[in-house]
């Protein structure tokens, strides 16, 4: 898809998300099989990608999924840096452990959460692409805050998939 915004909801997948005991970062593998395969389907390892996310364990996992070619990173270390293409995996599912990570949840002008979908949001140049569960982290929300804002205009905004047709191409 060449659209500037693209909104991949993976609701209706119910991908299993991981943490370590006692640790708040997680980790999604079934996100991060679809990121792989969206990359080959927006450019292959020839074009100007990067997934980024907030945890770390899952941009280790995408890094190594994806190949040398392709950057991942964490949005707190891609800061000051920019791809073509950005891929913006949110991680947390419906399937997640414990309650939704504050980065989220806490989502107040200037809160740590606003910040870091800023900063993921403004790495791309050409396009962003967001690999979320819509159900998880936006429609069950109570605020209305800078997250919020930036979930619903995503919606109304992006083209929408569903993972199976962003995965398949049809």
């Amino acid at each position: 898809p060449d659209d500037a915004l693209i909104l991949i909801d993976t609701s209706n997948l119910g991908p299993r998300v991981s943490r370590r005991h006692g640790q708040w970062s997680r980790l999604n593998v079934a996100h991060a099989q679809i990121a792989t395969a969206l990359a080959q389907r927006l450019g292959g390892n020839g074009s100007d990608l990067a997934f980024i996310s907030p945890f770390a364990p899952q941009a280790k996992i995408l890094g190594s999924l994806a190949g040398e070619s392709i950057r991942a990173s964490t949005v707190h270390r891609y800061q000051g840096s920019e791809a073509g293409i950005v891929v913006f995996d949110a991680v947390d599912s419906s399937q997640s452990v414990g309650r939704l990570h504050p980065w989220f949840a806490d989502g107040g002008l200037g809160s740590d959460g606003a910040r870091l979908v800023n900063v993921a949001a403004s790495r791309a140049k050409d396009q962003l692409v967001l690999l979320a569960d819509m159900s998880r982290i936006h429609r069950g929300r109570q605020d209305v805050d800078a997250i919020a804002r930036f979930l619903r205009q995503m919606e109304r905004q992006a083209t929408s998939y569903q993972w199976q047709a962003a995965v398949s191409g049809t």
